[in-house]
C-alpha cells in the first residue's frame, strides 16, 4: 500500500508517530540483521510531521538509536519532508542535532 493511501488518515487520527515508531523500530531491527552481510549500503526512512514535532518521540528515537549502534546508524538515513521541516523548524533542528550525534545522516 503506497503512504498517500493511508497516511492523511493516520494524520487526522493522529496516528501518524505510531506508526513512525513500528517503521523505525523495525527498519532498525532488519539492519542489525543484515549487518553481517554488508549490506545494505543506506536505508532512508522518512519520518512524518507529527513525529519531528513530537519531543517525546525525539528521546524515544535518540535511545533506540543509541541502542542499534554506530555500525547501524551511519547506514541510515532519516528524511524529514519540507512541509514537516517548515512547519516545525526548530524542532526539525533539535531533532537533526541528535540523530545526527549518534551517526544518522539526515
Amino acid at each position: 500500500m503506497l503512504p498517500g493511501a493511508f497516511l492523511p488518515a493516520a494524520e487526522s487520527f493522529h496516528l501518524a508517530s505510531r506508526i513512525d515508531r513500528w517503521v523505525l523500530r523495525n527498519v532498525l531491527n532488519w539492519m542489525r540483521r543484515a549487518a553481517s552481510l554488508d549490506c545494505p549500503r543506506t536505508v532512508s526512512v522518512k519520518l512524518s510531521g507529527q513525529s519531528i514535532g513530537d519531543r517525546e518521540f525525539h528521546r524515544w528515537a535518540k535511545k533506540l538509536l543509541t541502542g542499534a549502534g554506530a555500525e547501524v546508524c551511519r547506514k541510515l538515513c532519516i528524511e524529514i519532508t519540507e512541509t514537516a521541516a517548515i512547519a516545525n523548524m526548530a524542532d526539525a533542528a533539535i531533532f537533526i542535532d541528535q540523530v545526527r550525534s549518534v551517526g544518522v545522516a539526515s
